[in-house]
């Protein structure tokens, strides 16, 4: 991007390779567990059928972390909350990654 600019690196601009930060993610999910990709007319065009919830699932999750967020101002309830909303979420590099381990084992106990 640099030269397609018209600069050089190390010249007109420099690059400072700092590493992961905190939170920080070598990648993205795209799909979550139980969603697919389908085929296009296109070979390497895929479209994802994604997991559906209904309206009334969603904002009870909403209003769970809302209620958690005005009466705990503590970001470890507020994350193990939306571990729990989301399990296939699973944390790098972050103070959080404890979480993954925990929330995993309360699903198991829960089925």
């Amino acid at each position: 991007m640099i030269r397609l600019a018209g600069y050089q690196e190390g010249k007109d601009i420099e690059i400072h390779f700092t590493g992961l930060r905190p939170g920080e993610k070598l990648y993205e999910e795209l799909l979550m567990n139980g969603e697919n990709t389908l085929p296009t007319y296109h070979k390497k065009i895929m479209k994802a059928s994604v997991v559906k919830m209904d309206y009334t699932t969603i904002t009870s999750h909403l209003e769970l972390l809302w209620n958690i967020l005005q009466t705990d101002k503590n970001q470890l309830s507020l994350v193990t909350k939306m571990k729990e909303i989301v399990p296939e979420y699973i944390s790098q590099n972050s103070p959080y990654c404890k979480l993954d381990i925990q929330v995993k084992e309360e699903i198991i106990k829960q089925q």
